[in-house]
C-alpha cells in the first residue's frame, strides 16, 4: 500500500499544474477516510460529466471502488484483474479474472458479478483497514488466489462489528493454532475462525462439504470455542437446499467434535429482472448442541453478524447514489479541467495498451 496522491505522482502534478484545489483531504495518507472517499466519487462523477443525461451511477461507483482498490493493492494489480483491455496479464491473476468476470463468458448472466465483487471487496478493505492483522491479509489478496482471499474477506465481513472486536489472526502453520480470525461474543468470550471457500467451478458433493469442514475445525484450538465459516458457490444453493446441506454435510461433523460451537454457510443470491439484478448476502448457522460451549449467548452473538448490525459500517454504493447530486457539482466546480486531462491520459494509455 503506497501513500495518496502519490509523492510526483500524476494526480499530484495534475493538480498543482491547473492550479485546482488541494485541500487537506489530499495529503499523503495512509488511511482512507470518508473525505477520501467523496473525492474519489467526485473524480469519477468527473469523468461522466459531457453525458447528455448525466452519470450513469453504476459507473460513479465503479469507479470510485476502482480508485479505493488502486490504493491498497496498487495499479497493477487493478489494471490486471478489473480490465479486460489488459490482456497481457500476469499469470498470478488469470485465475482472478475468471473469478471476478473480467473477461465475461458468453452467455453468462452473471454479468454484472465485476462490478459487484470489485465494489464489494473495496468495500472491505475500506470498513477493515484499522482492523489488527488485515495488512498480511492486502499482502495475500496481492499474490495469492484472488477467490479463496475474496471468501475470507466475506466471511470476516459478518463478524466485523465493531461490538464483537473482530481480528485477523497471523498464519503459524501449527495444527490446532492455524486459524483465519477472532471475535468476541456478548458474554466476553474468545471465539476463534476458520473461513473455507470452495471454488465456484466445483459441484455439490455432501461429502466435499463434510471433509472441508472437518480440515477446518482440526485448526482450531482445542481449549476454546470455534467457528467454522464455509463460503459455498449460489448454484449449490440452487441446485441443493440449504438445509439438506447442513443437515446431511455438517451434522455429521458436529456430532463428532466439541470444541466447534457452529457452522456458518455463506453464499450469495442472485435475482434477475431483464437487464438488472439484485444480490443479497446470506448466511445460515448450525450451533452444535454437542458443544461444551453449548450454554454459551451464540444465538443473542449471530443477531450482531453483517453489516445490517454494524452501525460503522460505510457502504460505498450508499454513499455514491445518496450523494451524487452533491458530488456532480462539486465535480461541475472543482474538476472538470482536471476530468479532461484524466480521460485524454486514459485514452492515450488504452490506445498503447489494448
Amino acid at each position: 500500500m503506497e501513500t495518496w496522491p502519490h509523492p510526483g505522482g500524476q494526480l499530484e502534478q495534475l493538480l498543482k499544474a491547473e492550479g485546482l484545489p488541494c485541500p487537506s483531504k489530499l495529503e499523503a495518507t495512509t488511511v482512507l477516510t470518508v473525505e477520501h472517499l467523496e473525492y474519489f466519487a467526485m473524480c469519477a462523477a468527473a469523468s461522466q460529466l459531457e453525458r447528455p443525461d448525466g452519470p450513469y451511477q453504476e459507473i460513479v461507483v465503479f469507479g470510485t471502488a476502482t480508485n479505493i482498490l488502486r490504493f491498497f493493492l496498487g495499479d497493477e494489480w487493478t489494471d490486471d484483474n478489473l480490465f479486460g483491455c489488459h490482456s497481457d496479464v500476469l499469470p498470478r491473476y488469470k485465475a482472478g479474472r475468471l473469478f471476478l468476470r473480467t473477461e465475461p463468458i458468453e452467455g453468462d448472466k452473471l454479468s454484472f458479478l465485476l462490478s459487484h465483487r470489485a465494489l464489494n471487496l473495496a468495500e472491505c478493505l475500506f470498513n477493515f483497514q484499522k482492523i489488527a492483522g488485515v495488512s498480511q491479509r492486502r499482502a495475500v489478496l496481492k499474490s495469492s488466489g484472488l477467490e479463496a482471499a475474496y471468501g475470507e474477506l466475506e466471511g470476516f465481513k459478518l463478524i466485523s462489528s465493531p461490538l464483537l472486536k473482530p481480528r485477523f489472526v497471523a498464519p503459524t502453520g501449527r495444527k490446532g493454532a492455524d486459524y483465519d480470525a477472532e471475535f468476541t461474543a456478548i458474554n466476553g468470550q474468545i471465539i476463534c475462525c476458520e473461513i473455507k471457500t470452495k471454488q465456484e467451478h466445483l459441484e455439490y458433493r455432501a461429502s466435499t462439504v463434510r471433509n472441508t469442514i472437518e480440515s477446518a475445525r482440526k485448526q482450531l484450538p482445542k481449549c476454546k470455542p470455534g467457528f467454522v465459516f464455509l463460503r459455498v458457490p449460489d448454484h449449490w444453493v440452487k441446485q441443493v437446499k440449504i438445509k439438506e446441506i447442513v443437515d446431511l454435510s455438517i451434522q455429521s461433523v458436529l456430532r463428532q467434535s466439541c470444541r466447534l460451537a457452529a457452522v456458518v454457510l455463506v453464499w450469495e443470491e442472485w435475482a434477475y429482472f431483464g437487464n438488472s439484478c439484485a444480490v443479497a448476502p446470506k448466511f445460515a448457522a448450525q450451533v452444535n448442541l454437542r458443544s461444551e460451549y453449548r450454554n454459551m449467548p451464540i444465538q443473542e452473538t449471530l443477531a450482531l453478524f453483517g453489516t445490517r448490525s454494524n452501525q460503522s459500517w460505510i457502504s460505498i454504493d450508499k454513499y455514491v447514489i445518496k450523494n451524487l447530486p452533491r458530488l456532480v457539482e462539486l465535480a461541475k466546480r472543482y474538476l472538470p479541467t482536471l476530468s479532461q486531462l484524466l480521460e485524454q491520459r486514459q485514452e492515450a494509455t488504452e490506445d498503447n495498451e489494448c
